[in-house]
């Protein structure tokens, strides 16, 4: 589809206080009021070899109010209030000319609205010099409607539910720094989370996802999302040598995700099936990432990160669009206003895959790049004339998440220029 128009008028105001006096309790609030109104129209009207001409207009409109608060309370504590209300509204439709035929109209954003409001905090407390804490909260009720006659009869041919949601959800975690060496920082955090279904989960009609090539159907009968949360990290850093190292676990009750319905038809021309939203009883997103710098002989440094995500539900099935193992390595070379630096940027193959949603296997790969940079001065202005050449061995390759296998630049050669004023 090809974008006939598209604009956004957008507009907020911002009023805000600075107390100064330590003996005030309040230390600073900011208030915001904002508001937005989208318009969009697809439109395909001049593009040749079509099989049958759509229009798609939509709108959303997006309205509301939050208050952060900065408050003192003892000589150690910080705390931060914030407080918000919004209201959301989206539309869109689909009409389609199959020739000789009627036109055929539908709803892909049924009318509904959504109004939000929400509270949390932010607690910091420093129990040491050493020792660090910080507690996150959060809670939010939300409300969606369908708001024509319309919008309900369009959501009855694939629910019976038509009269409206209502989510409270609510968030907590706690973070823990300690620093127990001058060089070594450990940091902990543990956390509850819910997340409501989005209105294109609940209401969306035929909403064609270009990455998996599948129309999605919503399912206003979702679940909020549930998880348990867990990270912990240690860091180093002294003098020339810096590395970290981070792995994390989250276990998700009823996950939210789109599964294959051969009782539906596409309606969109080349979809391969139809999806409709549905929940896992529980998924597990696990991983690890490291990263080190390190300055070595003279003006010579090493620079690398590794980072991995193991991700699966409880039937077995691996979620979509995971990225395999990935390691980046480079070496360079400072001096002055001259900078080299040679990379390795290196992607294993990735097997564990979701056919359903559209995947298939990626070969690993292999990429050098070389690249080299000059700062210098020009009538009081700072210039950086920066130069490479990406893919040097001119591999064929594509990223695993990648829309359609689309395979990335070969062999480049750049260069550019910056100014700072």
């Amino acid at each position: 589809m090809d974008v006939g128009y598209a604009s956004a008028r957008i507009a907020s105001v911002t009023l805000s206080k600075n107390y100064t006096q330590t003996t005030s309790l309040v230390k600073e609030w900011q208030i915001k009021g904002y508001y937005n109104y989208i318009r969009h129209f697809m439109d395909d009207t001049r593009r040749p070899n079509i099989p049958m001409h759509m229009d798609m207009p939509g709108n959303s409109r997006t309205m509301g109010i939050n208050l952060i608060t900065q408050m003192r309370v003892r000589k150690n504590d910080q705390f931060q209030w914030i407080a918000d209300v919004s209201k959301t509204r989206l539309y869109a439709s689909m009409t389609m000319y199959p020739q000789n035929e009627a036109p055929m109209y539908m709803l892909t954003w049924p009318n509904n609205s959504r109004t939000q409001a929400g509270l949390g905090g932010v607690w910091n407390y420093t129990v040491s010099k050493k020792f660090r804490l910080q507690l996150n909260t959060r809670l939010d009720h939300i409300q969606t409607q369908l708001t024509t006659q319309e919008a309900k009869d369009h959501v009855s041919i694939f629910s019976n539910s038509t009269n409206g949601t209502a989510y409270t959800t609510g968030n907590i975690s706690v973070q823990g720094t300690y620093l127990f060496h001058p060089a070594w920082r450990w940091r902990v955090n543990a956390g509850y989370t819910e997340r409501a279904p989005t209105a294109s989960e609940q209401y969306g009609f035929y909403l064609f996802n270009s990455n998996d090539g599948f129309d999605y159907i919503g399912n206003p009968s979702l679940k909020k999302e549930r998880a348990l949360n867990a990270e912990t990290g240690i860091q180093f850093n002294k003098r020339k040598h810096q590395f970290s190292v981070t792995v994390h676990i989250s276990h998700i009750e009823d996950y939210i995700l789109g599964e294959m319905d051969t009782s539906f038809s596409t309606m969109t021309p080349g979809a391969r099936g139809v999806k409709k939203y549905t929940q896992s009883p529980t998924a597990t997103i696990l991983g690890f990432e490291g990263s080190s710098a390190h300055q070595l002989f003279g003006n010579f440094n090493w620079i690398q990160t590794l980072k991995y995500t193991y991700a699966t539900t409880s039937e077995n099935v691996t979620l979509p669009g995971i990225a395999p193992l990935k390691w980046i390595t480079s070496a360079g070379y400072t001096k002055n206003s001259l900078m080299l630096r040679a990379e390795m940027e290196a992607s294993a193959a990735q097997h564990r895959i979701n056919k359903n949603a559209g995947e298939d296997a990626t070969n690993g790969f292999v990429l050098l790049h070389l690249r080299t940079g000059y700062q210098f001065s020009l009538n009081k202005m700072k210039l950086q004339l920066q130069a490479g050449v990406e893919n040097i061995l001119n591999k064929y390759y594509h990223e695993h998440n990648d829309w359609g296998n689309v395979p990335r630049s070969g062999r480049n050669i750049y260069t550019q220029l910056i100014l700072h004023f």
